[in-house]
């Protein structure tokens, strides 16, 4: 399969500074705030592919808007000016001739631009294709098959399908296209009327399909209903509300218990800690008290000593030469001692008065320590015994009773998908019935095609995280993806449509990788998740989904080109840059970064 990417999108003229963007071959974001240009880039990009829309004013003085493309076997330049409907092509590859080509609508000498596009996914003469029930023709073409590679900010929010164009007049025209990317052919007028025989084959094959669909649903139903019977008189409702009461209360509970806990441990630390310091300064004293003891011991032994000396009668005389020796030679120091041994004793006795002090104080501590324990322990077996286990059982019970709405929101899903699917086919088989030599481009896609579909749309589904998923479905008759057994236009908000719109395409890009044998290959999104910046719905598209389609977009790049638009504050914050994708940002702040697309433009 042929096909090419965008390498850079380059815009000019005169006196102005040149728009420049330059893209991946994977996935490319353009993030930034509303009114910067990212929309611009797109509508570029689509001028370029044979738009008749210009992309902007002609008063902002930009005239040329030329884009870089990359082929399986060379490159090209495609250039056109505003207002023009004519391109200039420059090429280097070998079925693609330089020269200038008609890019505007109706009859023209020139080659039109149309086929050099369908040329570069493989498509070497464009085919007639039927374009109503009368079999009458005309030739396919690019802009053609652009709701195939193309969801503009206009489209992407709709209530229709984005898979089929607007005008009811191109419809079957864009199906026969459809077809001959499937088959690489297309149909003719026997291959569009079936003869009785294969008419009734298809019919009963489909109803042999429709009642196979209806009888899984009727099981599951009836295991739904033999289990939900249980609870038909239970007030579910009244009951949730009653346990998340009970809950919010234990819950209270529980915390007040853990932060008095944890009050209770603060309080225990600083004791324990002050315990601490009161052991080091006991024992600093008790060293006190000793060295006290020791010195009032040393004094007293002194005092003692001297009472001795004192008691001995005094000589009068030197007995070396019979002097006689005054009173000074035998003064004594029985005052200082006394002095000294009552300062002593005196600071022992402080001592000793601070030491039964700080016994008692410590005494009160080791009490204050036991009473803090005995209330932690009472306030953890609170916790641990009821409280913990009360939440635990209210969250069971919660939890159960959830279950069982879950369980009737699924019945009522696979109730309306069962009673939708019997107006459908009855709907269908009574068509059928009337039909007569008319074409009918989804009978030939048939039904292969519409459960191929919806095999995709559900594993995108679920891969985007997709919130509440039940089903989904691809509907033949809308071309549309109907979610939870109901269609998308009974979705509120443009953001959430816009979310299934984009799962469209991405379901359309990947059946065709796998079942066609051309396809465009590339595809441009402007605004996934458009509608939340008008406050629409935006409780519906979680954070989970944003990231969910952002990353899907990431571990797909093998699918082809990928150029989505989004504004800033819906633009996850991924590592786009390790995924080998291109995020290009405009800051609409002149400080700094890049303001917006084009620079000349505020």
């Amino acid at each position: 399969m042929k096909k090419f990417h965008i390498k850079k999108i380059l815009v000019s003229g005169a006196g102005h500074e040149d728009a420049v963007i330059t893209f991946s071959k994977g996935l490319n974001v353009i993030s930034g705030p509303s009114n910067t240009g990212k929309s611009c880039v797109l509508r570029c990009i689509y001028y370029c592919f044979g738009g008749q829309e210009k992309p902007f004013d002609d008063s902002f003085g930009y005239t040329t808007i030329k884009l870089f493309i990359e082929a399986d076997d060379g490159e090209l330049i495609i250039s056109r000016e505003l207002s023009s409907n004519k391109a200039e092509v420059t090429s280097n590859v070998d079925y693609i001739n330089s020269d200038t080509y008609f890019a505007g609508t109706g009859k023209s000498k020139l080659q039109p631009l149309s086929e050099m596009f369908l040329s570069l996914i493989g498509i070497d003469e464009p085919p007639q294709v039927f374009k109503n029930k009368r079999f009458e023709t005309n030739t396919m073409s690019w802009r053609m098959i652009s709701p195939l590679y193309y969801l503009d900010e206009d489209k992407v929010g709709t209530k229709q399908s984005v898979l089929l164009p607007e005008q009811n007049t191109a419809r079957t025209s864009f199906l026969s296209s459809l077809i001959f990317l499937l088959h690489g052919k297309s149909s003719n007028n026997e291959d569009a009327v079936d003869s009785k025989e294969v008419k009734t084959a298809k019919l009963q094959a489909i109803q042999e399909y429709a009642h196979a669909g209806i009888e899984k649903i009727n099981a599951r139903l009836n295991q739904l209903e033999e289990f939900l019977s249980k609870f038909q008189d239970i007030n579910i409702e009244g009951h949730i509300s009653s346990i998340l009461e009970d809950l919010q209360l234990t819950e209270q509970k529980f915390v007040e218990a853990s932060n008095t806990s944890s009050a209770l441990y603060a309080n225990l630390d600083e004791l324990k800690q002050k315990q601490a310091a009161d052991n080091v300064l006991f024992s600093r004293y008790e060293d006190l008290r000793t060295q006290l003891i020791s010195d009032l011991n040393r004094l007293s032994f002194i005092h003692n000593g001297e009472m001795v000396v004192q008691s001995i009668d005094k000589p009068s005389q030197c007995p070396f030469c019979d002097a006689p020796l005054t009173a000074d030679h035998a003064k004594g120091h029985k005052e200082s001692l006394e002095a000294e041994l009552a300062k002593v004793v005196t600071q022992l006795n402080g001592l000793e008065g601070t030491l039964s002090a700080l016994k008692d104080e410590m005494d009160a501590d080791n009490l204050s320590v036991s009473e803090l324990q005995q209330k932690i322990s009472s306030i953890q077996a609170l916790i641990n015994k009821k409280l913990a286990p009360s939440l635990s059982e209210l969250k069971g019970q919660y939890q159960d009773l959830k279950n069982i709405v879950e369980l009737r929101k699924e019945k009522a899903v696979l109730e309306q998908v069962r009673n939708a699917w019997h107006d459908e086919i009855n709907d269908w088989l009574d068509k059928s019935e009337k039909r007569e030599a008319e074409y009918h481009p989804k009978d030939i896609l048939g039904i292969d095609f519409s459960k191929g579909m919806t095999d995709i749309a559900k594993t995108i589904l679920k891969e985007t995280c997709y919130s509440d998923l039940e089903t989904a479905r691809f509907k033949m008759t809308s071309f549309d993806l109907d979610v939870n057994g109901a269609p998308k236009s009974t979705f509120q908000g443009k953001g959430y449509r816009a979310f299934i719109n984009t799962v469209q395409l991405l379901t359309m890009r990947r059946y065709l990788l796998e079942k066609a044998k051309y396809a465009p290959g590339i595809l441009l999104i402007d605004t996934p998740f458009l509608g939340l910046d008008e406050g629409i719905s935006e409780e519906n598209i979680s954070d989970s989904m944003k990231i969910g389609m952002f990353t899907y977009f990431m571990q797909h790049q093998d699918e082809g080109q990928l150029i989505v638009v989004e504004n800033t504050e819906h633009t996850p914050d991924l590592d786009y840059e390790a995924a080998g994708a291109e995020l290009i940002t405009f800051t609409k702040n002149p400080e700094y970064g890049r303001y917006g697309f084009l620079p000349n433009i505020r």
